[in-house]
């Protein structure tokens, strides 16, 4: 038991406790002591550990931790879906493209360089209708015609 006259004795620690200069009583001073002791260390005076302190309240470190780890998260879903959807995207523009009368035209006067060539190798018709055709593929970006021979 501490006496009563403890702010007296021990102005420092009475200070600490948070006493102040007021008169307490033996009751008063026992219970904040036990209290700042708690609050120290995590530990209350009959010996059993007080663990709502650090437990039930996450700190600022955890929460930069938890939303580190949310983010890191988020950006590899969103990736994922970025390389799953992606290249469907693209065929399915490369195939509308492919299917416009621009990308039509460019096959038919391939077609057309070709027919020319196996009756004339030797001819310089075939050539100037292939020479078009590869122009008009690369102007709007059709999927190059592949031709048996």
């Amino acid at each position: 038991m501490m006496p009563d006259n403890f702010q007296r004795s021990y102005p420092e620690q009475a200070r600490i406790l948070g006493l102040g200069d007021a008169g307490l009583s033996t009751k008063s001073v026992e219970g904040a002591a036990r209290e700042n002791a708690t609050q120290m260390c995590g530990v209350n005076v009959w010996g059993s550990i007080n663990w709502s302190h650090s437990l039930l309240r996450p700190t600022k470190d955890y929460m930069k931790i938890v939303i580190i780890i949310c983010s890191i998260l988020l950006m590899t879903v969103l990736g994922g879906l970025i390389y799953v959807i992606a290249p469907k995207y693209f065929e399915a523009q490369q195939v509308e493209r492919d299917n416009s009368t621009k990308c039509k035209s460019y096959r038919a006067l391939e077609s057309i360089a070709a027919a020319m060539y196996r009756e004339d190798p030797e001819g310089t018709e075939w050539l100037s209708k292939a020479r078009e055709a590869e122009t008009r593929r690369k102007q709007h970006k059709c999927s190059q015609l592949v031709l048996d021979k």
